[in-house]
């Protein structure tokens, strides 16, 4: 991302302080950095979605572009998820519904090809829980590497919803003897 400071506020990433400068109102300044940011995701994901025919390939692209938005721009959404979700009840509300939205429309995307109905509710917390997942996990990432590319995230991401944990071998009995 780049905050070009003393910006117009039009086409850069500029700074809070001078989009304030520029647009006076920190709400609706808010709500053109949510709505730009959410635009961005939705487009990403639409792309990566019709890129393939392939579910894994397409699974990986969908959680790369969702992790690149979150990684390109950090500060901006931190800002929009943490800060200002906090600040103001509405901003909140709107993050929230966004993710909601994000998960439905995957979900809808996983019963097309699953062969569920499209309003399967499994498919739809399939969906809701991939996103929460990754927003949790690239959270965490931006916070701490752990020695892992945003690439290694996604691959790891894509395992994990791939089967990997419930294929993986059981070294270990956890019943009671």
């Amino acid at each position: 991302g780049g905050g070009a400071r003393g910006a117009s506020g039009r086409g850069a990433d500029p700074t809070k302080p001078s989009c304030c400068r520029v647009w006076g109102d920190t709400v609706e300044l808010v709500a053109r950095r949510a709505d730009r940011h959410a635009e961005r995701l939705r487009v990403a994901r639409r792309a990566e979605v019709f890129s393939t025919d392939d579910r894994l390939e397409r699974t990986r692209a969908v959680i790369d572009s969702f992790i690149t938005v979150i990684d390109d721009q950090p500060e901006i959404y931190r800002f929009l998820v943490h800060r200002a979700a906090t600040d103001d009840p509405e901003v909140g509300r709107a993050v929230r519904s966004f993710i909601h939205r994000f998960g439905v429309e995957l979900g809808q995307g996983i019963a097309y090809d699953t062969g569920q109905p499209a309003d399967s509710a499994t498919a739809q917390i399939w969906g809701i829980g991939m996103v929460g997942a990754v927003q949790a996990a690239a959270e965490r990432w931006l916070d701490d590497p752990m020695g892992m590319s945003r690439k290694d995230l996604t691959e790891a991401l894509t395992e994990l919803f791939f089967g990997a944990y419930g294929t993986s071998p059981q070294p270990h009995s956890r019943s009671k003897r």
